[in-house]
Protein backbone atom coordinates (compact mmCIF):
# COMPACT_ATOMS: atom_id res chain seq x y z
CA UNK A 1 0.00 0.00 0.00
CA UNK A 2 1.24 3.47 -1.24
CA UNK A 3 -0.04 6.47 0.05
CA UNK A 4 1.01 9.83 -1.81
CA UNK A 5 1.24 13.55 -0.54
CA UNK A 6 1.20 15.99 -3.42
CA UNK A 7 4.19 18.43 -2.60
CA UNK A 8 3.80 22.02 -4.75
CA UNK A 9 6.80 23.63 -4.72
CA UNK A 10 6.41 27.81 -4.22
CA UNK A 11 6.65 30.19 -6.89
CA UNK A 12 10.46 31.60 -7.91
CA UNK A 13 9.00 34.87 -6.44
CA UNK A 14 8.05 33.60 -3.07
CA UNK A 15 11.69 33.77 -2.05
CA UNK A 16 13.97 31.75 0.05
CA UNK A 17 11.83 31.51 3.09
CA UNK A 18 9.06 29.62 1.03
CA UNK A 19 11.16 27.32 -0.53
CA UNK A 20 12.45 26.44 3.36
CA UNK A 21 8.63 25.89 4.32
CA UNK A 22 8.01 24.08 1.35
CA UNK A 23 11.00 21.51 2.20
CA UNK A 24 10.67 21.34 6.15
CA UNK A 25 6.85 20.30 4.98
CA UNK A 26 7.86 17.95 2.42
CA UNK A 27 10.09 16.44 4.33
CA UNK A 28 7.63 16.30 7.59
CA UNK A 29 4.97 14.43 5.31
CA UNK A 30 7.47 11.94 4.09
CA UNK A 31 8.00 10.34 7.64
CA UNK A 32 3.58 10.28 7.80
CA UNK A 33 3.46 8.79 4.27
CA UNK A 34 5.01 6.48 1.72
CA UNK A 35 6.37 8.89 -0.49
CA UNK A 36 6.36 12.49 -2.18
CA UNK A 37 5.00 13.53 -5.44
CA UNK A 38 6.12 17.38 -6.48
CA UNK A 39 4.45 18.70 -8.77
CA UNK A 40 5.72 21.49 -11.88
CA UNK A 41 4.26 24.57 -12.31
CA UNK A 42 0.62 24.33 -11.68
CA UNK A 43 -1.85 26.65 -13.40
CA UNK A 44 1.07 27.89 -15.44
CA UNK A 45 3.16 29.91 -12.69
CA UNK A 46 6.54 29.85 -12.64
CA UNK A 47 7.86 27.62 -9.65
CA UNK A 48 10.68 25.45 -8.29
CA UNK A 49 11.26 23.11 -10.51
CA UNK A 50 10.98 19.30 -9.55
CA UNK A 51 14.21 18.61 -10.22
CA UNK A 52 15.49 21.34 -7.52
CA UNK A 53 12.60 20.33 -4.76
CA UNK A 54 13.65 17.21 -4.95
CA UNK A 55 16.70 17.49 -4.55
CA UNK A 56 16.57 19.48 -1.54
CA UNK A 57 14.16 17.57 0.42
CA UNK A 58 16.25 14.39 -0.54
CA UNK A 59 19.14 16.16 1.56
CA UNK A 60 16.48 17.04 4.20
CA UNK A 61 15.08 13.49 4.54
CA UNK A 62 17.35 11.07 2.68
CA UNK A 63 15.82 8.11 1.58
CA UNK A 64 12.68 9.91 0.53
CA UNK A 65 10.37 8.24 -1.82
CA UNK A 66 9.75 10.79 -4.80
CA UNK A 67 7.91 10.83 -7.94
CA UNK A 68 7.82 14.06 -10.17
CA UNK A 69 5.40 15.46 -12.77
CA UNK A 70 6.57 16.41 -15.88
CA UNK A 71 5.38 19.07 -18.38
CA UNK A 72 5.08 18.62 -22.20
CA UNK A 73 3.97 22.09 -23.34
CA UNK A 74 6.68 24.09 -22.92
CA UNK A 75 9.35 21.62 -23.39
CA UNK A 76 11.41 20.34 -26.42
CA UNK A 77 11.99 16.83 -27.16
CA UNK A 78 15.77 17.31 -26.14
CA UNK A 79 14.59 18.97 -22.84
CA UNK A 80 12.43 16.52 -22.08
CA UNK A 81 14.90 13.71 -22.50
CA UNK A 82 17.04 15.58 -20.58
CA UNK A 83 14.37 16.92 -17.80
CA UNK A 84 13.61 12.90 -17.78
CA UNK A 85 17.48 11.37 -17.56
CA UNK A 86 18.17 14.02 -14.76
CA UNK A 87 15.21 13.10 -12.64
CA UNK A 88 16.46 9.12 -12.75
CA UNK A 89 20.26 10.45 -11.46
CA UNK A 90 17.98 12.46 -8.78
CA UNK A 91 16.32 9.54 -7.34
CA UNK A 92 12.58 9.94 -8.54
CA UNK A 93 10.98 6.40 -9.03
CA UNK A 94 8.18 8.01 -11.45
CA UNK A 95 7.68 10.83 -13.63
CA UNK A 96 3.75 11.67 -14.15
CA UNK A 97 3.85 13.02 -18.10
CA UNK A 98 1.61 15.92 -18.66
CA UNK A 99 0.71 18.87 -20.98
CA UNK A 100 0.29 21.22 -18.11
CA UNK A 101 -1.69 24.41 -17.80
CA UNK A 102 -0.43 27.36 -20.74
CA UNK A 103 2.71 29.15 -18.97
CA UNK A 104 1.77 32.48 -17.76
CA UNK A 105 4.46 34.57 -19.92
CA UNK A 106 3.09 33.32 -23.19
CA UNK A 107 5.72 31.03 -24.40
CA UNK A 108 4.43 28.73 -27.58
CA UNK A 109 3.14 25.15 -26.84
CA UNK A 110 6.04 22.99 -28.05
CA UNK A 111 3.52 20.68 -29.59
CA UNK A 112 4.89 17.65 -27.28
CA UNK A 113 1.95 14.73 -27.16
CA UNK A 114 2.59 13.20 -23.63
CA UNK A 115 1.29 9.62 -24.99
CA UNK A 116 3.85 10.02 -27.53
CA UNK A 117 6.45 11.66 -24.94
CA UNK A 118 5.88 8.15 -23.18
CA UNK A 119 6.31 5.83 -25.92
CA UNK A 120 9.69 7.72 -26.65
CA UNK A 121 10.86 7.82 -23.48
CA UNK A 122 9.83 3.77 -22.33
CA UNK A 123 13.25 2.64 -24.61
CA UNK A 124 15.70 5.33 -22.85
CA UNK A 125 17.03 5.23 -18.86
CA UNK A 126 14.10 6.93 -16.76
CA UNK A 127 11.60 6.42 -13.91
CA UNK A 128 8.80 4.56 -14.56
CA UNK A 129 6.76 6.69 -16.50
CA UNK A 130 2.59 7.75 -15.71
CA UNK A 131 -0.18 9.33 -17.63
CA UNK A 132 -2.84 10.96 -16.36
CA UNK A 133 -6.61 10.27 -16.75
CA UNK A 134 -10.27 11.85 -15.69
CA UNK A 135 -11.62 10.65 -12.93
CA UNK A 136 -14.35 9.50 -15.34
CA UNK A 137 -12.83 9.02 -18.77
CA UNK A 138 -14.66 8.21 -21.95
CA UNK A 139 -12.44 4.61 -22.42
CA UNK A 140 -12.72 4.72 -25.69
CA UNK A 141 -10.81 7.68 -25.69
CA UNK A 142 -7.98 6.26 -23.91
CA UNK A 143 -6.39 4.50 -26.78
CA UNK A 144 -3.57 6.65 -27.53
CA UNK A 145 -2.85 6.85 -23.42
CA UNK A 146 -3.53 3.05 -23.05
CA UNK A 147 -0.88 2.21 -26.33
CA UNK A 148 1.65 4.16 -24.70
CA UNK A 149 2.24 1.33 -21.99
CA UNK A 150 2.83 3.67 -18.96
CA UNK A 151 3.18 2.17 -16.02
CA UNK A 152 0.16 3.72 -14.78
CA UNK A 153 -2.23 6.30 -14.60
CA UNK A 154 -2.37 8.99 -11.77
CA UNK A 155 -6.36 10.25 -11.65
CA UNK A 156 -7.91 13.85 -12.11
CA UNK A 157 -9.61 14.47 -8.18
CA UNK A 158 -11.98 11.75 -7.13
CA UNK A 159 -15.54 12.28 -5.87
CA UNK A 160 -16.07 8.54 -4.92
CA UNK A 161 -15.64 4.74 -4.83
CA UNK A 162 -16.96 4.06 -7.97
CA UNK A 163 -15.33 5.92 -10.17
CA UNK A 164 -12.29 3.90 -8.65
CA UNK A 165 -13.88 0.95 -9.16
CA UNK A 166 -14.91 1.66 -12.94
CA UNK A 167 -10.99 2.95 -13.40
CA UNK A 168 -9.52 -0.18 -11.60
CA UNK A 169 -11.72 -2.46 -14.19
CA UNK A 170 -11.23 -0.62 -17.55
CA UNK A 171 -7.53 -0.30 -16.56
CA UNK A 172 -6.28 -3.68 -15.44
CA UNK A 173 -3.04 -4.34 -16.02
CA UNK A 174 -2.02 -1.00 -15.15
CA UNK A 175 -1.51 0.55 -11.65
CA UNK A 176 -4.18 3.04 -10.76
CA UNK A 177 -3.69 6.23 -8.22
CA UNK A 178 -6.66 8.34 -7.12
CA UNK A 179 -5.95 11.65 -6.41
CA UNK A 180 -8.28 13.01 -3.31
CA UNK A 181 -8.62 16.05 -2.64
CA UNK A 182 -8.56 16.56 1.81
CA UNK A 183 -11.68 18.25 2.57
CA UNK A 184 -11.17 21.44 4.59
CA UNK A 185 -12.39 24.92 4.77
CA UNK A 186 -9.17 26.11 3.23
CA UNK A 187 -9.36 24.16 0.46
CA UNK A 188 -12.88 24.77 -0.60
CA UNK A 189 -11.72 27.61 -3.33
CA UNK A 190 -9.64 24.43 -4.52
CA UNK A 191 -12.67 22.24 -4.44
CA UNK A 192 -14.94 24.68 -6.16
CA UNK A 193 -12.53 25.41 -8.79
CA UNK A 194 -12.56 21.46 -9.62
CA UNK A 195 -16.68 21.31 -9.42
CA UNK A 196 -16.86 19.44 -6.34
CA UNK A 197 -19.16 19.78 -3.52
CA UNK A 198 -16.97 20.23 -0.53
CA UNK A 199 -20.14 19.46 1.89
CA UNK A 200 -21.14 16.31 0.41
CA UNK A 201 -17.45 15.50 -0.32
CA UNK A 202 -15.85 15.79 3.20
CA UNK A 203 -18.54 13.59 5.50
CA UNK A 204 -17.15 10.34 3.92
CA UNK A 205 -13.47 11.45 3.02
CA UNK A 206 -11.99 9.31 5.32
CA UNK A 207 -13.93 6.31 4.10
CA UNK A 208 -13.43 7.17 0.41
CA UNK A 209 -9.61 7.02 1.18
CA UNK A 210 -9.51 3.39 2.70
CA UNK A 211 -11.96 2.10 0.02
CA UNK A 212 -9.77 3.92 -2.22
CA UNK A 213 -6.54 2.60 -1.03
CA UNK A 214 -7.63 -1.21 -0.21
CA UNK A 215 -9.01 -0.90 -4.30
CA UNK A 216 -5.74 0.03 -6.22
CA UNK A 217 -2.87 0.01 -3.40
CA UNK A 218 -2.08 3.17 -4.00
CA UNK A 219 -3.44 7.07 -3.57
CA UNK A 220 -2.33 10.62 -3.54
CA UNK A 221 -3.79 13.12 -1.21
CA UNK A 222 -3.47 16.63 -2.23
CA UNK A 223 -4.13 19.42 0.00
CA UNK A 224 -3.25 22.71 -1.56
CA UNK A 225 -4.08 25.43 1.27
CA UNK A 226 -4.02 23.10 4.24
CA UNK A 227 -1.00 21.40 5.34
CA UNK A 228 -1.48 21.59 9.10
CA UNK A 229 -5.31 19.68 8.22
CA UNK A 230 -3.58 17.25 5.86
CA UNK A 231 -0.72 16.41 8.15
CA UNK A 232 -2.65 14.61 11.28
CA UNK A 233 -4.74 12.38 8.34
CA UNK A 234 -1.98 11.34 6.74
CA UNK A 235 -0.70 9.19 9.10
CA UNK A 236 -4.34 7.80 9.55
CA UNK A 237 -4.27 5.82 6.04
Amino acid sequence: MTVRYEANPPKRAAGEAAMERFVRRAADAADLCDAIHITENVLGYDRVTPLEAGRAVAAAAPGTRMTATMRTRDKDAATIDGFAASCAGAGFSGLLVVNGDPPRDGRPDSGQVPSAVVSRLSGVASPALYLSAPASPDYARMGAKVRARPRGFFTQVIRDAGQVRALAENLAGFEVIPTLLYPSEKNRRSAEFLGLDLDAYGPGFPALAEEALQMTGDVLVTSPADYEGVRGFLGTL
